[in-house]
């Protein structure tokens, strides 16, 4: 499915490139977008805050494809992009956190489903700063983001419910890759 996005993005990629448009500048835009998305969440508007943050995965999409295409491929590129993603993963659940910030359960919720966002991705990257590379488990960044965007459309009455399958597979997820890292590290030992 990955590869398949990929393709039809390939003419959005091939116009930025041939425009000369730094991929440093899609990442921090994609960024941007993304804080307009949380207002949208924080006042309740879950529509808008997911079109505008489909909108800003676009540009997360993009952003290595066109450092790539463009041979401007850095380690700060990378660094940038990683870190900003973060910072995305914050404010869409900062204003999850602000709209239902009367509903104490749902934003212990809320702080659960980012911290374990955020330790899907701290798995990988200390992983790799280990030598290791893992990708295991249901929800990657994109399956996150999308997971986040299908639950704005779904009826609201459900969205602890919504939270709480999403705290489940992002679980999951970490233990999978600190199991996956396990296994790599046993093997480079034997």
């Amino acid at each position: 499915m990955k590869d398949r996005a990929r393709g039809l993005l390939k003419p959005v990629v091939h116009l930025f490139v041939k425009l000369d448009i730094h991929p440093d500048v899609l990442t921090i835009t994609g960024f941007l977008v993304t804080i307009l998305s949380s207002y949208f969440y924080a006042k309740g508007n879950f529509i808008a805050g997911s079109i505008v943050l489909l909108f800003a995965g676009l540009f997360d999409a993009l952003d290595g494809d066109v450092a790539r295409g463009s041979n401007k491929t850095t380690r700060y590129g990378a660094f940038l992009d990683s870190t900003l993603d973060r910072f995305t993963e914050f404010f869409v659940f900062s204003g999850f956190i602000y709209y239902f910030r009367q509903d104490f359960k749902l934003i212990f919720l809320l702080f659960t489903s980012l911290f374990l966002s955020l330790m899907v991705s701290y798995t990988r990257a200390r992983g790799e700063g280990l030598g290791y590379s893992t990708h295991k488990g249901p929800m990657d960044r994109p399956t996150r983001y999308f997971y986040i965007i299908l639950i704005s459309f779904l009826p609201r009455d459900y969205f602890e419910l919504y939270i709480i399958v999403f705290i489940i597979l992002t679980f999951i997820t970490v233990l999978f890759r600190m199991l996956d890292l396990l296994k790599l590290n046993k093997l480079k030992e034997d």
